[in-house]
């Protein structure tokens, strides 16, 4: 059953081997995940070291194979992959890098929700849940999210096929290698799920 939004009490914790262990479940615990799993300068084994100690903190689970999926299901709020990876035969692009995009990400917060991030504390969920509903006005996130999912349409004339090819090279995020990948349907990733183990 997915995740209620309203109902569903936000977790602190996961179920490793039918033992249940406290996580770091802040949406800035998780970016600093993330960003770690992507530097290109620890190895994978790593990163899968270094993500575990960020997600559990001091107790991290014995089988650390269980421990790294679980905290990777954590982190796409359970949402299954397998289908909607089977609903799409095309590989999607990359449309949000939370570190490339981190000011647009900050301001279309404060703008759409007087939040500030850098003073905010949230649940991971919770912050997923309020990036992916910001408004049609279109903060400049949602525009560069729009630009990099933009497919290049024959019927355009040739200027504006040029123009849509310079923004999306321009804005394109395929160059950097992502070891997380896509939920909700490419919304908030753009590679393929999981990670290097």
């Amino acid at each position: 059953m997915p995740f209620n939004f309203i109902l569903d009490e936000y977790p602190n914790e996961v179920i490793v081997d039918e033992e249940i262990f406290k996580v770091h479940a802040d949406f800035k615990s998780i970016l600093c995940i993330l960003q770690y799993l992507n530097d290109d300068l620890f190895l994978d084994e790593e990163k899968v070291k270094g993500s575990l100690a960020l997600f559990y903190g001091e107790t991290i689970p014995r089988d650390t194979n269980n421990a790294y999926t679980e905290m990777l299901d954590f982190i796409h709020i359970y949402r299954d992959e397998k289908a909607s990876k089977q609903s799409t035969s095309k590989k999607e692009p990359r449309l949000l890098d939370y570190e490339i995009d981190s000011g647009a990400i900050y301001s279309a917060f404060l703008e759409k929700y007087q939040i500030d991030l850098t003073e905010a504390t949230m649940h991971w969920f919770k912050f997923n849940t309020l990036l992916e509903n910001l408004s049609d006005e279109k903060p400049r996130l949602l525009q560069l999210m729009e630009i990099r999912g933009m497919e290049i349409d024959e019927q355009l004339d040739s200027k504006d096929k040029a123009r849509l090819r310079k923004l999306k090279k321009e804005y394109s995020l395929e160059e950097k290698e992502e070891v997380f990948g896509s939920f909700a349907d490419a919304f908030l990733f753009g590679a393929k799920a999981g990670g290097k183990q």
